[in-house]
């Protein structure tokens, strides 16, 4: 009976050991310091500069194309999976274990799946869409119905794929330095390997096809101008380069920031993990975590159309806020263009009948009343 305690409690104690060093970091706590540092920036830049891309896109919505709407959906996604999920990681590295167990990181783990995913098939939607409308221009895609459906496909397949771990197949767990979760790499083959192809071979390829093509196409600049020869193909043609630069930077920007991830995981999966070093699957694991300011970034060093828009929409709460200070009072801003127009009127009506009035100078006076009379509908309104 003893013996039978005796060897209970002592594999009670291994599975406890094991468990802690399985949560323990495996780094020096220097590089815990300076990771949980960098996931603070990252985390605080993603939340300023995705805010301003949301904020910008919502005081001017009714000059959105339907491709910014991509652009849209990317910042919500990078707003959300910072919010929700980087706290975990950077409190666990100053703690120097992750923090909140097995729960916390399945939660983790999902998060960071279900996102990645999300933005990589957009980008995938904006590069195939690029590739349409400039190489077969004859197939239309600027449809409200098709833009919904194309935004909304990314978090559904997202969904699937994040939550098949949860169902058993595969598992998310601890990274190799302790305090981060990701995808069980080496957990299940099959899965694994199908996950692979769907979502970051597939995605990555049609991505490289597009952009192919849309170069190509782009060299033959002389039948393209003859194709589109009117004013109306002209605008088209630049807008279409915009779009080209801005989808072609945020896709390459991507992929830069998650081929080390992909690499290391495939490693990991397929390979020996024995040879790969702790601190390469940190530093991968932080320039992943980088994606979620590139895209922003992107749209302020090389959108000619957003930084206009953001300089004008953070004018605009300026001016406002001064007008609110001006008139405290709601009713003070709304008698003067109302006595204004009453004052038109009266003078409309006798000027009418004067005879010394000339028909110019009566014709000045209805535009005066009739942009008074407008602007006292939009302040009321």
């Amino acid at each position: 009976m003893n013996e039978a305690y005796a060897s209970q409690v002592k594999n009670s104690t291994q599975k406890g050991a094991s468990y802690e060093l399985q949560f323990s970091s495996q780094l020096v706590n220097w590089e815990d310091n300076i990771v949980g540092t960098y996931l603070g920036i990252v985390f605080l830049l993603a939340l300023i500069l995705n805010f301003l891309v949301i904020y910008t896109c919502l005081r001017n919505w009714k000059s959105l194309l339907m491709s910014d709407y991509y652009i849209l959906n990317l910042a919500c996604s990078d707003t959300i999976l910072p919010m929700t999920a980087f706290p975990l990681p950077i409190s666990s590295s100053f703690f120097h274990r992750w923090m909140f167990e097995e729960p916390g990181c399945v939660v983790y783990g999902f998060l960071g799946f279900f996102f990645g995913l999300v933005s990589i098939t957009t980008l995938t939607i904006m590069g195939l869409t690029r590739y349409i409308s400039v190489c077969h221009p004859q197939i239309r895609i600027a449809s409200i119905k098709f833009t919904k459906n194309t935004i909304i496909f990314p978090y559904v397949y997202a969904l699937v794929w994040s939550s098949i771990p949860l169902s058993g197949w595969g598992s998310y767990s601890v990274e190799s330095y302790g305090t981060s979760c990701t995808l069980q790499w080496n957990d299940n083959k099959v899965f694994i390997t199908l996950m692979s192809v769907f979502c970051i071979s597939t995605p990555s390829a049609v991505m490289f096809f597009s952009y192919t093509m849309i170069l190509l196409k782009c060299r033959k600049s002389n039948r393209n101008l003859r194709e589109w020869r009117s004013r109306n193909a002209t605008k088209v043609t630049r807008k279409e380069s915009y779009l080209i630069k801005i989808t072609f930077a945020m896709c390459w920007g991507f992929l830069i920031c998650w081929m080390p991830y992909a690499v290391v995981s495939m490693w990991t999966a397929y390979g020996d993990v024995t040879y790969l070093p702790v601190r390469a699957t940190v530093v991968a694991v932080l320039l992943a975590k980088t994606s979620t300011v590139v895209n922003p970034v992107i749209y302020f060093l090389m959108s000619n159309k957003f930084r206009p828009l953001l300089m004008k929409s953070l004018n605009m709460s300026r001016s406002s806020q001064r007008e609110i200070q001006r008139n405290p009072r709601g009713n003070d801003k709304t008698e003067v263009p109302i006595q204004r127009l009453s004052k038109c009127s009266n003078t409309g009506s006798s000027n009418a009948t004067s005879d010394s009035s000339s028909s110019g100078a009566k014709l000045v006076r209805q535009v005066m009343c009739l942009k008074l009379r407008a602007s006292a509908e939009d302040v009321a309104l």
